[in-house]
């Protein structure tokens, strides 16, 4: 089963090979795609440091 990430790209490339969206479009998608991974890695990477924390930690 592929990733929801091969299956965008190659949804996004057939698009634009077809016309269906101009390149420029394509390359924007895949720039955003990027950027929104890039965020939530940063968001999981920032719960996780706060879950550990001696003040932020988990309650009982």
């Amino acid at each position: 089963m592929k990733s929801f990430e091969e299956t965008f790209d190659k949804v996004a490339f057939d698009c634009a090979v077809r016309g269906d969206i101009s390149w420029h479009s394509y390359y924007q998608a895949m720039a955003d795609k990027k950027r929104l991974c890039d965020e939530i890695f940063n968001q999981l990477v920032d719960n996780v440091s706060l879950s550990s924390s001696p003040i932020f930690g988990p309650t009982r």
